[in-house]
């Protein structure tokens, strides 16, 4: 069974991907509400595929928490209600698998999860030619 830990602060949004990802057969293994709390969390459970809400507050985005999980080789699926390019182009550098923006598209949300387990058996997981991005359900990149 695969495994996947949330970082999200919004419990409602959090409670809605448990519930895609139960459909899915994937197992919670952690909600956090904040980077303190997810890093220790994905090292404790070490979970198939990451769900980050890219900003926590509003003075502080999840870069420089990606970074730090990024040598892990675990793919990470941002999900955010923030469609600035500069971010996007940030999550491109740093490797993430999908941006997408909120409300999610459940059957984006749904393709990306499984996308993502498949690409968590590669070799390679800081290849920056698959990601995904799409704001509120419209593909807007694919490289």
């Amino acid at each position: 069974m695969y495994t996947a830990l949330i970082l999200e602060d919004d419990i409602s949004i959090a409670r809605e991907y448990e519930i895609i990802l139960k459909e899915l057969n994937i197992e919670v293994c952690a909600v956090v509400k904040t980077w303190a709390e997810a890093l220790p969390a994905i090292r404790k459970s070490q979970p198939d595929v990451v769900i980050i809400d890219l900003i926590l507050s509003q003075d502080q985005i999840g870069f420089e928490f990606i970074a730090k999980i990024k040598n892990l080789f675990i793919p990470m699926i941002i999900c955010t209600g923030n469609s600035e390019y500069k971010n996007i182009d940030k999550a491109l550098e740093l490797g993430v698998q999908a941006y997408l923006t909120k409300p999610l598209d459940k059957s984006a949300f749904v393709f990306q999860i499984k996308k993502a387990l498949l690409k968590g058996n590669e070799t390679s997981m800081n290849s920056t030619e698959h990601l995904i991005v799409t704001d509120k359900g419209n593909l807007l990149t694919t490289n």
